[in-house]
This record gives C-alpha cells, sequence and structure tokens, in this order.
C-alpha cells in the first residue's frame, strides 16, 4: 500500500495520496484510495507591436485531461502587419 501511494504521489497533478484498509473478512481486504489533485488547467494570451507589426497569440495547457493523467498542449500565434 505505501509503495502505491508513494507512486500515486509522484504524478504531477496529484497533491496527496492515501491508502487505507477498511474491511476484511479473512480473505479480502477493502481499501479505501484517496487523492487530491491539482489545477493543471493554465491558459494564456500574449499581445506585441514592435515595428508596426502586430503579434497575438494564445495557449492552453493542460496536464490532467478529464482526470486520466494525460496531457494537452495548445498554442496559437499570428502576426499581422500595418
Amino acid at each position: 500500500m505505501r509503495e502505491t501511494e508513494r507512486i500515486l504521489r509522484s504524478n504531477n497533478y496529484l497533491y496527496d495520496a492515501s491508502i487505507e484498509p477498511v474491511a476484511y473478512d479473512g480473505t479480502t481486504v477493502d481499501l479505501e484510495v484517496r487523492t487530491r489533485d491539482v489545477w493543471t488547467l493554465n491558459p494564456g494570451v500574449s499581445f506585441s507591436r514592435k515595428g508596426g507589426e502586430n503579434a497575438i497569440g494564445a495557449s492552453i495547457q493542460e496536464d490532467n485531461l478529464l482526470g486520466t493523467g494525460r496531457k494537452l498542449n495548445f498554442e496559437w500565434n499570428s502576426r499581422r502587419g500595418s
């Protein structure tokens, strides 16, 4: 159980993890697994103007997509001259 807790905690999207036995009938153990996740959505927006050229951009980074532990990154940039 302790090793599994350590492995769960090694995921950067989990803040804490604990596993405790809650029932034992002589052959089977029921375990309760509790985890606390962290906020992993990181949006970004940028705007700049240099030498008559505008640059705009947007990005989204998610490190725990729908609670699956999968990562998603999206970035968009555009430059336009005047």
